[in-house]
């Protein structure tokens, strides 16, 4: 009898085929780029056959919310998010976006994106979202992406840092540009509401935006006006953008930040719930650490930041306003405020200066202080912990802060629940460069293997089927994948092969850089791309154009 030679044959594994289903025992063969049969393939004949005997083959996990974009043209391979069993990325998150954008206005989407672009230089040779996608197959990426329209970038290409409603006119300026990326392949809009320009869009803008995403069948996600003390009115505020443009609406990295907020992500779920209850479809993302990262100028309040970071700089030069800084700060008020955004996200009120560490900077002098906290670093120096927060920003406007913020119970809570999916919220680093990122948040090396270690194996939170589930095809069908994140004949070959019993994180905030145990084997599109342990660099991730259903 005549056997078809398949490409890979996957064989003796435990398959969790990403639809929660219970495990059970199959092989996989692989045809092309595709998944060509399950069943048992003993004696069928193949080019190469793997061996999961005792491990666990899972579709390739999907990063719901991760910044891969910003980097991926510098780390094209994405090593650290290969290595975990991330197979494709959501990118475009918080409101950032390297697309879509007004022609000849690249130079304050860079000023914008910048602190995330960790100095690299980039042709920019683009403004559509197409143009963005084809620069990307160009360079040959590792992982596949799924693009999301970022709200700021689209705003502060027609309207710059203003802090104002637009006009009618920018209006429609901003909506033909998410109109023309949602057709061009995006998946949706995601705003990111503390930081400026978005911290400066009312409620109508960002209905009217995600309107347009709505007749594309898109979602809407958004880095929330408020995680600590104005966590609910947020949460009702996401909510209501969804609900109003008619729309799916997707809460990233939902968490409850600060002590004096520990314990109220029991009511920040029960909103979602009722939410659902009334027929609404409203989700969220998480990631498995009780801390984030982000730009260190954040810890400052919405009006020092109006105008950019050349405005900021100015400013931050200046004794007087330094003084009006600190006073909002120590008093969590603020001397200038705006009808969109009455309250902000004090960093340093909610997390403390000594929950506040230099992950990454730029300027030379201040390197020595990367992973450490700004309480350290005046403990050290024998300076002021505001004066060494404003010069670490005034040196370098675009460094990188990780912020200590979570409770474990909050952790918990908010991994059990059904409608979370999981996440890096991290660009793309790699130990050797060319973006190493300082000292990163280990999250961008180990979160998806931090959440099946700790999470799924020791602490039992979740059971493996689940969280696989959540980490694979119930985020396919958030962002409109079909045909990834499940394990079936026809579907396409993204695969990740792991050892349930020694899956583990090794990333630390201490030290980052370090690659997961436990995944032996990644497959995106039908190639290996991690062969026992080891990248093959090999690149042959695909930009994922969604279109309207």
């Amino acid at each position: 009898m005549w056997h078809s030679l398949y490409d890979i044959i996957v064989q003796k594994g435990w398959l969790v085929d990403g639809t929660g289903s219970p495990r059970r025992r199959a092989d996989i063969a692989v045809t092309g780029e595709k998944i060509a049969k399950i069943g048992s393939l003993d004696h069928e004949p193949s080019t190469l056959r793997i061996d999961a005997s005792g491990k666990i083959v899972a579709p390739g996990f999907i990063d719901m919310h991760s910044h891969a974009d910003f980097t991926l043209l510098a780390n094209p391979y994405s090593y650290c998010k290969i290595y975990q069993g991330i197979t494709t990325e959501v990118v475009g998150n918080c409101g950032m976006s390297l697309a879509p954008f007004t022609r000849g206005r690249a130079d304050e989407v860079k000023q914008y994106l910048g602190a995330f672009l960790f100095g690299q230089v980039y042709s920019w040779d683009w403004s559509s979202l197409e143009e963005f996608f084809q620069t990307l197959e160009q360079r040959k990426i590792g992982v596949n992406l799924v693009q999301v329209i970022g709200h700021g970038t689209v705003r502060v290409s027609v309207m710059g840092f203003e802090a104002r409603a637009p006009t009618d006119t920018e209006l429609r300026q901003m909506k033909h540009l998410v109109m023309q990326g949602m057709a061009e392949g995006a998946a949706g809009l995601s705003s990111g509401l503390v930081y400026p320009p978005g911290c400066f869009a009312d409620l109508t803008e960002l209905v009217e935006l995600a309107s347009v995403a709505a007749k594309f069948h898109g979602i809407y996600t958004s880095h929330m006006r408020g995680e600590s003390d104005t966590l609910l009115e947020s949460i009702a505020e996401t909510i209501s953008v969804g609900e109003k443009a008619g729309l799916p609406a997707h809460i990233s990295h939902i968490k409850a930040v600060g002590k004096r907020n520990w314990g109220r992500s029991r009511e920040a779920l029960s909103l979602i719930d009722e939410a659902r209850r009334r027929g609404l479809d409203v989700t969220a993302d998480q990631y498995p650490y009780p801390a984030g990262s982000t730009v260190l100028r954040q810890t400052l309040p919405p009006w020092s930041l109006e105008g950019g970071t050349t405005a900021l700089v100015e400013r931050l030069r200046d004794p007087s306003t330094r003084t009006m800084i600190r006073h909002d700060i120590e008093t969590n008020t603020l001397s200038v405020t705006y009808d969109t955004n009455p309250g902000w996200e004090n960093v340093v009120s909610s997390c403390g200066m000594e929950n506040i560490i230099l992950s990454y900077t730029e300027h030379g002098p201040d390197k020595q202080f990367e992973g450490k906290s700004l309480s350290q670093i005046s403990k050290e120096t024998g300076k002021d912990p505001y004066d060494i927060m404003f010069d670490i920003i005034l040196n370098d406007p675009n460094a990188i802060m990780v912020d200590f913020y979570a409770h474990d119970e909050d952790l918990e809570r908010i991994m059990r629940h059904p409608q979370v999916l999981f996440c890096t919220d991290m660009w793309t680093v790699a130990p050797g460069g060319p973006v190493t990122g300082g000292r990163p948040h280990p999250r961008a090396y180990c979160s998806f293997p931090r959440l099946l270690g700790r999470y799924v194996r020791e602490k039992r939170i979740i059971p493996l089927e689940e969280a696989v589930h959540r980490m694979t095809g119930k985020t396919a069908r958030r962002v409109g994948l079909r045909d990834r994140g499940i394990l079936a004949e026809g579907a396409f070959a993204d695969l990740t092969i792991f050892d349930p019993e020694t899956i583990q994180d090794t990333a630390t905030f201490e030290c980052p850089e370090q690659y997961p145990n436990g995944i032996s084997h990644v497959i995106v599109n039908g190639s290996v791309v991690v062969e026992n342990g080891k990248h093959t660099d090999v690149a042959v991730g695909k930009v994922l154009r969604m279109r309207p259903s």
